[in-house]
């Protein structure tokens, strides 16, 4: 795939004459100036009166990868959106698909975007975006270090924590490498558990406040030694001058230091030094270190683990916290509960069972959830697996919850019912119903041998359909299920007490989805109107285990959704609306 060295140089040359760089160099193979550049060339791009020296070149496997482009004059470094290394960021690659065959139009692309991006630079309209992306420009050659401390505006004393032997029982020879700096121990060890046998020393968390922005600081005057501590001093807050006189240098440790710095658009960035070679034991305050050692904050705080929270919700920014409650927590409810968690909802869990080993392959516990409650498992997985979320499990029926009052509903951005069965589903439908409650609540369940998953969406606080309209007064057939009435779907695996619906981890997956969808949608639309949601299969299993479908089953796409319509006959919408609402019958 790679292109050869002469039709590279005719390609880059007249590729940026065209682009109007003057003073372009033959074309050199591994320039010096471009770490992993194959081959490239230098060049100077007249912007006003600035004469930019760049270098311009491409990886072995151009065209499939774009042009990269450095800045080579040292005066021109500091500007926005170039890195510590020189290259200058000119294409967001991610989702951005280009014609590997278009190979002139690349450079000529990449070209017009590094004029554009250096202008601005040079005009100072994108000054703001240096400070929001600071640790984008932190040398990326720099050790990665764990960072598990609030980016917050408190400046402290944390731990860092150095690996003492090589992994095979022997000890580092010469200085211990940091690898985690935390709020604390405890912390550390329920993150990272393998990190446990590390030693730990103190270091230094400082909060730099806006004047650090204001003052135009570029992030590369940190690493100097001697202007570190003045900067620091002067952009931060006074009690961590406070801080700074407390904590003593020793000349036979390093101290490492986490300074965060906040960011226009919102947050705090962090950056990581690691001083050496103190001249003598002081105050820091008044230390001179020998050497500024930077380290990248590999960041596992709450902020940036739920820093694209928004993006999974699909709402643009983060969206506020909130807590929805989950009423039985088997496949479906489980799934659920673990997708909503991941859009950064507290939970309330309520399911009275314990976990079945039969079930393994089919709730999103696992094997992890043997020998335990299904709501004390997934509590467990949830905490674990996403940081900073909050799950309370309550191991009871819902019934009795309610019946003691242990439950604030209006507390609930949202309620999911997850039962197999309808029995209870509808006594909680006809409940909350009467208590007019104001969070929206989403019914889901699946039908057996992949037929189909349902999510139904009810607003009790306003008019509308409910649950119950769906079901027929009388023979109570849930008129939107596909299979067709009167149909006993339960497996005995080990006679009565071995009772199951069968059905797949995927059908469970899916219907989980359409409810989990829904919820976030209700919860940030509340005028959206009741309806119900679902997913068809292609009947083949249910069929060929002998059952039969209902007349919509043929009729209804794969994937739809349908109004709820309010049904004259539901004796709960008749108390709601005190027999006066009209109501139109259901589908």
């Amino acid at each position: 795939m790679a292109v050869l060295a002469t039709e590279i140089g005719e390609l880059v040359r007249a590729a940026l004459e065209a682009a109007g760089l003057t003073d372009i160099t033959p074309v050199q193979a591994a320039p010096a100036w471009g770490d992993g550049i194959a081959y490239g060339c230098e060049a100077t791009l007249t912007v006003g009166a600035d004469g930019i020296r760049l270098g311009v070149g491409v990886l072995e496997n151009f065209p499939l990868s774009f042009p990269r482009v450095f800045v080579l004059s040292p005066e021109h470094r500091r500007l926005p959106h170039v890195s510590h290394a020189g290259e200058l960021c000119v294409v967001a690659t991610e989702g951005v698909m280009h014609d590997h065959r278009a190979d002139s139009e690349l450079f000529d692309e990449v070209c017009r975007r590094a004029r554009t991006t250096l202008e601005r630079g040079l005009l100072g309209l994108s000054r703001a975006e240096l400070y929001d992306e600071l640790e984008a420009y932190w040398p990326t050659t720099a050790a990665q270090v764990i960072a598990l401390v609030a980016p917050d505006e408190c400046p402290r004393i944390v731990s860092a924590f150095f690996r003492s032997s090589n992994g095979r029982g022997k000890r580092h020879p010469g200085p211990q490498p940091l690898v985690a700096i935390a709020d604390s121990a405890a912390m550390l060890a329920a993150a990272f558990p393998r990190l446990a046998s590390t030693s730990a020393r103190t270091a230094i968390y400082v909060p730099l406040r806006p004047t650090f922005i204001d003052e135009q600081v570029h992030p590369s005057e940190l690493l100097d030694r001697s202007r570190l501590l003045s900067l620091v001093k002067r952009h931060s807050a006074p009690d961590a001058g406070d801080l700074l006189r407390r904590i003593h240098a020793r000349r036979d440790q390093s101290l490492a230091v986490l300074l965060s710095i906040p960011r226009p658009a919102g947050g705090r960035a962090m950056l990581g030094v690691e001083l050496t070679r103190f001249a003598r034991t002081t105050a820091l305050v008044d230390a001179s270190p020998s050497a500024v050692v930077p380290f990248r904050a590999n960041r596992f705080d709450t902020a940036r683990v739920q820093d694209r929270l928004g993006a999974r919700c699909g709402e643009g920014a983060r969206a506020a916290r909130r807590k929805v409650l989950i009423v039985g927590c088997g496949a479906v409810g489980g799934h659920i509960a673990s997708a909503l968690a991941a859009a950064g909802n507290d939970l309330v869990l309520v399911d009275l069972d314990a976990f079945s080993a039969a079930n393994t392959f089919r709730h999103v516990v696992g094997a992890d959830g043997w020998l335990s409650s299904k709501v004390s498992a997934l509590k467990r997985q949830i905490e674990r697996q996403y940081p900073g979320i909050h799950a309370d499990s309550r191991m009871s029926a819902i019934e009795d919850e309610m019946a003691v009052c242990a439950l604030d509903l209006n507390s609930f951005a949202s309620i999911v019912v997850a039962i197999g069965g309808q029995t209870v589903p509808l006594w909680l439908n006809d409940t909350l119903a009467e208590m007019r409650v104001l969070p929206p609540t989403i019914f889901t369940w699946l039908e057996p041998y992949g037929l189909a998953g349902h999510a139904v969406l009810v607003s009790y606080d306003r008019h509308g359909a409910c649950l119950r309209c769906a079901f027929d007064a009388v023979s109570l057939d849930n008129r939107l299920d596909f299979a067709a009435p009167n149909q006993n779907f339960a497996v005995r695996e080990l006679g009565c007490s071995g009772e199951f619906t069968p059905y797949a981890d995927l059908d469970a997956r899916e219907t989980a989805t359409l409810a989990a969808r829904l919820a976030v949608e209700a919860m940030g639309n509340r005028s959206l109107q009741s309806q119900a949601r679902f997913w068809r299969g292609d009947g083949a299993a249910f069929v060929r285990a002998g059952f039969e479908t209902a007349a919509r089953f043929g009729i209804e796409p794969r994937l739809g959704t349908n109004a709820l319509e309010p049904n004259a006959q539901c004796e709960t919408c008749k108390e709601r609306f005190g027999g006066a609402a009209e109501l139109s019958a259901a589908e």
